[in-house]
């Protein structure tokens, strides 16, 4: 059986659906605790001197941390949620669905590509070689343990 790669445009958009859905509830929990770390900070008459502006400051540094989660979060939603519109920019959308041969063909075409390459290097090498037969003797490499371990490879 051959390797594809399929590409279903509704099962797509449906997932990047839901993953934005995710984004969004978690970015509601990260809003909730970023006013609770405001409402401590905020806090001037229960928590006052040295031990209070530490606390303050370490949860500060948590707003802020918040903050950057919520921006991520963010650039992740408007992802997903633009994922629709590409896949309309460039004709995927609806109930397309796309087969693509994957394993068997790729793999062919680099044989043939890397089998091109070695007899291009054996030629290249036979030339350099065949210019300094006269001062010393030299043989090019065999390409059967290549071609043995491609015949393997087939396999």
């Amino acid at each position: 059986m051959r390797a594809v790669k399929v590409f279903e445009a509704k099962t797509l958009i449906e997932s990047m659906e839901d993953r934005s859905q995710n984004y969004d509830d978690l970015r509601e929990k990260l809003q909730h605790l970023k006013k609770k770390f405001t409402d401590i900070v905020q806090l001037d008459d229960p928590l006052q001197g040295k031990g209070a502006a530490a606390i303050k400051g370490f949860y500060q540094g948590q707003i802020d941390v918040v903050e950057a989660w919520l921006r991520l979060i963010d650039r992740n939603i408007a992802f997903f949620n633009g994922v629709s519109g590409m896949t309309e920019d460039i004709d995927l959308s609806g109930n397309t669905t796309v087969y693509l041969p994957f394993l068997e063909d790729e793999l062919s075409h680099h044989e043939t590509s890397y089998s091109a390459m070695v007899t291009s290097q054996q030629e290249e090498l036979q030339t350099i070689v065949n210019l300094i037969d006269d001062l010393v003797p030299l043989n090019v490499f065999s390409m059967d343990r290549f071609n043995d371990q491609l015949a393997q490879a087939q396999k």
